[in-house]
């Protein structure tokens, strides 16, 4: 997908020269097709198609549609040097985001697969609390096909995605199948509640219900180092086959990968079982540690606060880490930060930004997850990606060209 030309905004302000390429990567990110970004946006997905793949530059009414649409950026789509002029507005009050369970139920759509002579619904997403000064992208998803999750390789090919250019945490509520494949083959380990994996970027993988009716995943997908504005207007600066040699000579060399990593026994994915968590006890509850050790990324991890007594709570936090949450659980949680507070009912998400001091009291049952993309090594992760998905992974984070299903 080649931009045929250089493209410029109302006020001449020059697009970035793959500026649908990442418009693209954008609408992958918060789980959107062309088609049905344009639909709730009012767009022409003609036009919008064309935008995409480079046939003609962002229209007016695509950029509205950016700004509009929670938690993108229009400043994403243009050059570094010009971004300035494009300041990221902060949606947070005072550093955190609350996403009531309602919102979250006004943004279900169905996502189709199958060949195009029968496809069928597959999935049902749902938005989650985001933020534009975040690279956190959390999805509610409904499983809607069916397997035994015994045998891998009935899995249909049309049922897996591509990968995606995120890393992804996920926490498993019912009986959920998480599918992937390494090195060409299909893999398939049952999952139930309170269940997660870590997914490298990628990585094909899918996931199916083994009960019509039930199985949900909180898909917690995030940009790493390798997606910060700093690295990729850097890489933008040069051509592909450009940024492909500069991996393996200089100071932009990968480094080697020695020793076994958390990712090799599957084949870039980690399983954990809700039996193998490791518990903090306290007097106010517990938390229980899901995830965590993911290779070269020291922060991510996915906890599951259990709030015991409602007289006491989880008081005075301050983590220099981002945090997004969800109450599981069926009773209300309360939610303090700065001079605010606010209850949290089941279904309800938020976001934390770091170093905000917050609170958790009540009683009843939240999922955290916490990164710090800014912490890791672009080169490591670019590394891990090599490792599981070689020079095609490695290509699709410079140019990103495909929908991720």
């Amino acid at each position: 997908m080649k931009q045929a030309a250089q493209y410029f905004d109302q006020n001449g302000i020059p697009y970035l020269s793959n500026a649908g390429t990442k418009l693209l990567n954008m609408l992958n990110g918060v789980k959107h097709t062309v088609p049905s970004f344009a639909r709730i946006h009012g767009l022409d997905p003609i036009v919008l198609a064309a935008v995409t793949n480079g046939g003609i530059g962002p229209t007016s009414e695509v950029r509205a549609a950016i700004e509009r649409h929670y938690p993108l950026r229009v400043r994403d789509i243009y050059p570094r040097e010009h971004q300035d002029k494009f300041p990221i507005p902060d949606d947070t009050l005072d550093g955190v985001v609350i996403y009531r369970a309602a919102q979250t139920k006004k943004t279900e759509r169905d996502t189709f697969r199958g060949p195009e002579s029968g496809k069928v619904r597959f999935y049902t997403y749902a938005d989650t609390a985001m933020s534009t000064t975040s690279l956190f992208r959390p999805e509610w998803i409904a499983e809607r096909f069916v397997h035994d999750g015994v045998d891998a390789e009935s899995a249909p090919d049309w049922a897996f995605n591509k990968g995606h250019f995120e890393h992804q945490m996920t926490y498993f509520i019912g009986p959920v199948n998480f599918h992937w494949i390494n090195n060409g083959r299909k893999n398939v380990v049952q999952m139930d509640t309170g269940d997660t994996n870590y997914i490298t970027p990628f990585v094909p993988h899918t996931f199916t219900t083994r009960r019509e009716g039930q199985g949900l995943i909180l898909a917690v997908t995030y940009g790493g180092a390798i997606a910060t504005e700093a690295y990729q207007s850097k890489i933008q600066q040069k051509s592909l086959d450009d940024y492909i040699k500069s991996l393996k000579i200089g100071g932009s060399r990968m480094p080697e990968i020695t020793g076994t990593l958390a990712t090799d026994e599957l084949g870039g994915v980690i399983v954990r079982h809700r039996k193998d968590a490791r518990r903090s006890e306290g007097s106010t509850g517990n938390i229980d540690e899901l995830m965590s050790n993911v290779p070269f990324q020291p922060q991510p991890r996915a906890l599951e606060y259990k709030i015991g007594n409602d007289s006491q709570n989880f008081r005075s936090m301050k983590a220099d880490v981002e945090r997004w949450g969800y109450n599981i659980g069926t009773a209300p949680i309360l939610i303090e930060w700065a001079s605010h507070s606010s209850r949290l009912n089941p279904g309800d998400s938020f976001f934390i930004q770091k170093g905000v001091e917050h609170s958790f009291g009540g009683k009843g049952k939240i999922l955290v997850m916490e990164i710090k993309p800014e912490s890791s090594n672009p080169l490591e992760e670019l590394a891990l990606i090599n490792r599981y998905s070689g020079r095609r992974g490695l290509e699709r984070v410079h140019s990103e060209n495909t929908q991720w299903f």
